[in-house]
């Protein structure tokens, strides 16, 4: 990236990492799909004739802007207002997913941050403090079906309740870990 000068900036103020359009794409989250008109653009799939030649700062949640100097807002519905403009009662959001293994452990993704890994016999409380470690999350309540995240191989149904971000969330993602 370059400064209104030319001068080139390598640093991305220390929250981020400079990077061509290229590498960009293969840093992608799968978070965000580019829309113009219909055409649908993953940034992942970016081989134009500038891949190479432009570049940016990508930088690390919650920092933003173009060399990541800014602290990302919390944003969405305002949890401490009961209910929104139209008077509808506002809620928290409700997140389920359901597991069934005897081995192994799973990621959990939001808003871009990825967890650190959770065992597929991990207990509600270290699911909860995972995931309460997560930059994208901060107070939640956990809930299972059995008394481990994977049920040692019965279905276990796990529910997270975000209590400071209500309304619609973007979708979380689960991914299993090759173990």
């Amino acid at each position: 990236a370059t400064n209104s000068t030319g001068e080139v900036l390598k640093t991305c103020s220390g929250h981020g990492r400079c990077m061509t359009l290229r590498e960009m794409g293969g840093a992608w989250t799968g978070n965000d799909n580019l829309d113009f008109g219909g055409l649908l653009l993953k940034p992942r799939d970016y081989n134009l004739w500038d891949a190479d030649q432009i570049q940016g700062c990508v930088c690390d949640p919650p920092y933003t802007g173009h060399n990541c100097s800014l602290k990302a807002c919390p944003y969405g519905d305002d949890f401490s207002v009961v209910e929104d403009k139209y008077g509808i009662r506002t809620h928290n959001e409700v997140m389920r997913w359901e597991c069934s293994a005897t081995s192994g452990s799973f990621r959990f993704s939001f808003r871009g941050v990825t967890s650190a890994e959770i065992p597929y016999d991990a207990p509600t409380s270290r699911v909860k403090y995972i995931l309460e470690k997560m930059t994208s999350i901060s107070s939640i309540s956990v809930s299972m079906t059995s008394s481990t995240v994977c049920g040692n191989g019965v279905p276990t149904t796990t529910t997270i309740t975000f209590l400071d971000q209500v309304g619609e969330l973007p979708a979380a993602k689960v991914t299993p870990q090759d173990n």
